[in-house]
């Protein structure tokens, strides 16, 4: 198990900086591209869109615009046109917490991640 712990924050900071900045976010993006490649109900995103699911860590996350590497909707259009839908968006979802808590991101961070991520669902999905 990888472990990054965050370090002290002030209130109001990007959730991004909260959870420990770069090191942690590499740490979980790792993580999350294992568990996608392992989970059969995320084929479509593998095959038509490889790159959408760093995408959503990055804006659930709040990671700076100069490091983010596209636009939600964008990235995740091929794959939804494809077929890629609610029930494949759950198990990212369930994916992207398990990947925060297995870099031992605490859990309310995690929680706020989820909530954020969840929130995108419209624009994923093109809603």
């Amino acid at each position: 198990m990888i472990r990054h712990n965050p370090i002290p924050t002030e209130p109001g900071q990007p959730l991004f900086e909260r959870i420990g900045g770069s090191p942690t976010f590499d740490a979980a993006w790792m993580v999350l591209a294992r568990l996608i490649q392992t989970d059969e109900s995320l084929v479509m995103l593998r095959a038509h869109a490889p790159g959408a699911a760093r995408v959503l860590l990055e804006t659930a996350l709040q990671v700076p615009a100069d490091v983010c590497d596209g636009q939600l909707h964008d990235v995740f259009s091929e794959a939804v046109a494809a077929g890629f839908g609610d029930s494949a968006y759950n198990a990212l979802l369930c994916h992207l917490v398990d990947a925060l808590g297995e870099t031992d991101v605490d859990p309310l961070l995690c929680t706020e991640a989820y909530g954020r991520a969840a929130g995108m669902r419209a624009a994923v999905l093109g809603r």
